[in-house]
């Protein structure tokens, strides 16, 4: 199964297989969500099929004869489409693209494949590339659950809100995944400050991986700038209540949402309340003692623990 884990929330930067755990299978489910979403606003196809070949070889690419098409199917679909392979294991490397696409599938002939393909270059999808290629059926199952979502906000946007606050109501990482890419990378989002409130309100969701949370306020702030004043005083409200949990994650998330704000002059920095600095300059002392994260001068700044 492919399993992306996310830096700063690009594309694959690597893969995991094999999920021992929930934690790494939720990592694993917004991965391929994030991935599809990333596809799609690129421009993408998705399809099921079997394997053609008897032999693979690395660097050689692998015939899968197409059964189904779920995603952007051509107006006259091909009966079998060769999909670049490599093997990073063989390679040596870690490989490329396709290597990460392929981890960890066995292949073997007549072997059932789902295959996220792109089909346009952005957003790290390289067109001719696969995305995804899932064998398992619990991976086959959310791909096949994903593309319907996809089709649905594709033709009616509005309907993102719905999903954003199911999120909260019900862990679902591999939707999570595909709503934080539709925000951040659809040219479907077209209504001003939507995407920025949305991801405010994700932001600690159950149903984003909570080692992937520190990750979120880049996106935030980038798409804050869209926001009425009122909009970024509740997503500087909303740094300020991470960074006080006890959670560490939560906490880590919080101070990286506040550490992008705390520079002089900048619009949110102005908007935390002089009353939480006290327990935020706590919570940030804490976390230096526990070794959980390094000093930062803007946040120090920021907390009056030393002078601009």
């Amino acid at each position: 199964m492919a399993r992306f884990l996310i830096v700063v929330f690009g594309l694959a930067s690597g893969v995991m297989r094999g999920a021992a755990d929930d934690g790494k299978q939720a990592v694993g489910d917004f991965g391929i969500g994030q991935g599809l979403g990333q596809c799609v606003a690129a421009g993408c196809q998705v399809f099921r099929g079997f394997l053609a070949d008897d032999s693979f070889r690395s660097g050689q690419p692998v015939a899968v004869r197409v059964e189904e098409w779920l995603l952007g199917a051509p107006i006259r679909p091909p009966e079998t489409i060769a999909v670049p392979y490599e093997d990073h294991v063989r390679n040596g490397d870690g490989g490329g693209v396709p290597a990460l696409a392929w981890e960890g599938v066995k292949l073997s002939k007549n072997l059932p494949v789902t295959v996220v393909f792109g089909v346009k270059r952005g957003w790290g999808v390289q067109a001719g590339n696969p995305v995804v290629v899932a064998s398992g059926d619990g991976e086959t199952a959310l791909i096949r659950s994903l593309t319907r979502e996809a089709l649905r906000l594709e033709e009616s946007p509005g309907a993102v809100s719905d999903h954003v606050a199911s999120l909260s109501r019900a862990a679902n990482p591999g939707l999570a995944g595909y709503v934080f890419a539709f925000l951040t990378r659809s040219e479907k989002v077209t209504r001003r400050g939507l995407a920025a409130d949305l991801l405010t309100e994700m932001f600690g969701s159950p149903s984003v991986p909570p080692e992937l949370w520190k990750e979120m306020p880049f996106w935030m702030v980038m798409a804050s700038g869209s926001l009425p004043r009122e909009g970024q005083a509740r997503m500087a409200r909303r740094f300020v209540e991470m960074a006080q949990q006890r959670d560490p994650d939560a906490a880590l998330a919080g101070f990286a949402g506040l550490a992008l704000i705390a520079s002089p002059g900048a619009p949110m920095r102005e908007m935390i309340q002089p009353a939480a600095f006290g327990g935020l300059s706590r919570a940030y002392t804490g976390l230096l003692r526990a070794g959980k994260m390094r000093s930062d001068q803007s946040l120090e700044v920021l907390l009056g623990i030393r002078q601009e």
